[in-house]
């Protein structure tokens, strides 16, 4: 990955509140059909745990007409928590094709996989013309408190793709299980068929099942919130992830990999078994 300089017009700064004022004479809500404990945690800003504690819940079950204490009474209002998020954008790159370039060459020379290539340059097959100019990063927004990617160009989050990712992200590192549907333990269907049910999303068990289930969009279409299909052991499909941007996914790898992790779909072994993606969330 290339080091680009850029002069300050590159930075945003984003103010985000991160707490919200309890209320001292105490906080209860009454569950409706469809709520679940994340979507309930959200609006209140109070931790699933935290809801379940203060409830006695040993699991995430809830129950149309069960109150429900979110804040307790004569709590102490916390000071409001205002963190700073420093924002810069990261211009693209381009290659300019010289005689003799091919699609994989260029694509080796820049550390990215010829599907990436494809995918970033909207190209359908592998001829190239001398003087041709080719994308090899794309446009980048980056949180310079952790280096992490905010958004890539042509990927931006719609706000359901965005809520479901950062559920999603809580479960790294939760263990591998085989046949295991959550949340303990998944594996890579039973993690994206749980992440999906909690934002009314019902979706096959099995992977090969849930490549029916949405629209197929091409590669180079791919937004957040997608799933991405891989042909591992076999010529049916059997592994599955949720698209986050930036070429990476989310899933629910093995036991030997660490179970729940991000991966690059730039990793030979998933560029070679890679076998496509639908659209299940409408980023409409």
């Amino acid at each position: 990955m290339k080091t680009i300089a850029l002069g300050l017009s590159g930075a945003i700064l984003a103010l985000i509140l991160l707490a919200s004022p309890a209320q001292a004479a105490g906080v209860t809500y009454t569950v409706a059909a469809g709520d679940t404990l994340w979507n309930i945690s959200r609006q209140y800003h109070v931790a699933v745990d935290t809801i379940k504690n203060l409830n006695g819940l040993n699991d995430d079950s809830l129950q149309i007409g069960q109150v429900l204490v979110i804040i307790p009474e004569e709590t102490v209002a916390p000071e409001p928590v205002i963190a700073q998020q420093e924002l810069q954008v990261i211009p693209p790159v381009y290659y300019t094709v010289q005689l003799g370039d091919s699609l994989y060459s260029i694509a080796d020379a820049h550390n990215i996989t010829a599907r990436k290539l494809r995918a970033l340059n909207g190209l359908s097959g592998d001829f190239l013309e001398a003087g041709q100019q080719l994308m090899v990063e794309a446009e980048k927004t980056v949180d310079l408190s952790d280096g992490t990617v905010v958004s890539s160009r042509g990927e931006a989050r719609s706000p359901q793709a965005h809520d479901l990712l950062t559920f999603a992200d809580g479960f790294i590192g939760t263990p591998y299980a085989y046949g295991g549907s959550g949340p303990g333990g998944f594996d890579c269907s039973g993690f994206t068929t749980y992440v999906f049910k909690q934002f009314g999303y019902s979706l096959s068990r099995s992977a090969d099942g849930q490549y029916d289930n949405g629209t197929p969009v091409s590669s180079e279409e791919l937004q957040p919130g997608d799933l991405v299909f891989f042909r591992c052991r076999s010529n049916i499909i059997d592994h599955v992830g949720i698209y986050v941007g930036d070429w990476q996914f989310i899933h629910s790898s093995s036991p030997r990999s660490g179970g729940v992790i991000y991966t690059s779909m730039d990793e030979s072994y998933y560029d070679r078994s890679y076998a496509g993606a639908v659209r299940i969330i409408s980023n409409d």
